[in-house]
């Protein structure tokens, strides 16, 4: 078997507009447990790529994505506004929620298409209702990897669990109210997704429960609403109660979690530290308690962290899409400390359509007209 290697490119969103030479066969390959975003330009369908055993190669064009698989190969395609995902193998495409996907052990070449495949989320019949799910009966930290999911969703019959957010390496199972569940390797964030399918054959939106893992700490909040000091301290000053969904640019939290977030563009964003909490000159007072159920009405968006990488680099270059190198790293460095830019994809030091995203995002922060490249302006706020 030829080996399952990456050259240069893992998990990142790739323009083909703008390099149009830039993926061969040879060049790219999907490794074990990667994840990788491709958008085809014709139509323009963005598809996301994951693997438990890796892949061989993978070549693009404007309208197709060819992917050469070995015996024992598996990947995962899923794609988010719901489509068809179109191939040569006649493989059928599932739903999970609005989200489509397939699954191939065999190679497989996929065209782009925009045609929907009516994933049914709602309407007649029995829906999903009141759907959560918690980690630990929701404690924020576990010294053990070993955790138990309390599962909550009314009409559902049937669950599908992951550690993945596109369910690539997991099946549907019958509902259950407790399950035993193991985190994945490594201290730090753990998160959990679930997607529940009801008796009527009808599928709620995925969502999600996050526990940190910790060595030798199983710090869950106190009665008394006394939580670890490296959270934001919301318990510095009173704190609002609110019903209903919170609003864009809300800064919120649960009643008995430190977990600070705010809500951005239609996501939930955990700030993860005081230190990023006062760097971005929010303010505790403002902060309003709200219920699981509305703040499950969120996908998680990127984390917010403090930006200490921010001040050991200084910008020079004027970046703008197709530019490549150790400052354009850098740049996709800080602001992924910022939670700009993808906690998930690695800073490959190419300035694609991720990384124009995520300035994009930055600029609108900072209050700088969004052009999406880095000028002066954007070069000053960066180096502050």
């Amino acid at each position: 078997m030829i080996m399952k290697r990456l050259i240069g490119i893992v998990a990142v969103a790739l323009s083909l507009v703008a390099v149009p030479d830039l993926l061969k066969a040879q060049d790219v390959q999907l490794t074990a447990g990667a994840t990788i975003e491709i958008t085809l330009t014709s139509p323009s369908v963005t598809y996301t790529l994951s693997s438990t055993t890796g892949i061989n190669a993978l070549a693009v064009s404007d309208s197709t994505l060819t992917l050469t698989l070995d015996a024992g190969d598996t990947i995962t395609v899923t794609q988010n506004n719901g489509y068809v995902i179109d191939n040569n193998l006649g493989v059928g495409t599932s739903c999970i929620g609005a989200i489509t996907r397939a699954t191939f052990t065999a190679s497989v070449i996929i065209t782009s298409g925009a045609t929907a495949q009516g994933c049914q989320t709602g309407g007649s019949g029995s829906p999903i209702s009141d759907a959560s799910i918690r980690i630990n009966n929701g404690a924020s930290q576990t010294s053990s990897r070993n955790v138990t999911l309390s599962l909550q969703a009314g009409n559902a019959k049937q669950m599908i669990l992951s550690h993945l957010v596109n369910f690539a390496d997991a099946q549907w199972e019958p509902y259950a109210e407790a399950k035993a569940w193991t985190l994945t390797d490594g201290l730090g964030e753990k998160r959990v997704y679930v997607n529940y399918l009801s008796t009527g054959g009808e599928q709620s939106q995925p969502m999600s429960a996050v526990i940190t893992l910790t060595e030798g700490v199983t710090a869950a909040p106190a009665p008394d609403g006394s939580v670890p000091s490296s959270q934001p301290q919301a318990t510095q000053t009173p704190v609002l109660q609110q019903t209903g969904v919170p609003s864009e640019g809300a800064l919120v939290k649960l009643l008995n979690d430190p977990r600070v977030y705010l809500i951005s563009q239609g996501l939930k964003r955990w700030i993860q530290d005081e230190q990023a909490f006062t760097q971005q000159g929010y303010s505790w007072s403002n902060i309003v308690v709200v219920s699981d159920t509305a703040l499950q009405q969120y996908w998680d968006g990127p984390r917010i962290e403090s930006a200490v990488a921010a001040a050991a680099y200084k910008f020079t270059r004027y970046l703008a899409s197709g530019s490549v190198g150790t400052e354009v790293s850098a740049l996709q460095k800080i602001l992924k400390a910022l939670g700009f830019f993808p906690q998930q994809v690695k800073e490959t030091g190419y300035y694609g359509t991720t990384t124009r995203s995520a300035v994009i995002a930055f600029q609108k922060a900072r209050g700088i007209t969004p052009l999406g490249v880095v000028g002066p302006q954007t070069r000053a706020a960066l180096n502050r």
